[in-house]
């Protein structure tokens, strides 16, 4: 770890990966969340996974350390 420009900035990698979906793109089309479009899809749990690794409680943490690299 670390070896990344975003890792080298203290900045997190996030572990959640977004499946190519049809379903993105027609959620898209009709300007719909795909979790409205389609609920039930890949993409739409993909992106509950996605929130729920990026929750509030994470997001404090990573504003600090957001402070401290733009004081370096």
């Amino acid at each position: 770890m670390g070896d990344t420009p975003i890792e080298k900035q203290g900045l997190p990698i996030f572990k959640t990966r977004i499946r190519i979906s049809v379903d993105i793109i027609r959620a898209q089309m009709e300007r719909l969340p795909v979790m409205f479009y389609a609920e039930h899809s890949n993409a739409a749990q993909d992106y509950v996974a996605l929130a729920n690794e990026i929750m509030p409680a994470k997001v404090i943490p990573l504003r600090a350390r957001q402070r401290k690299a733009a004081e370096r």
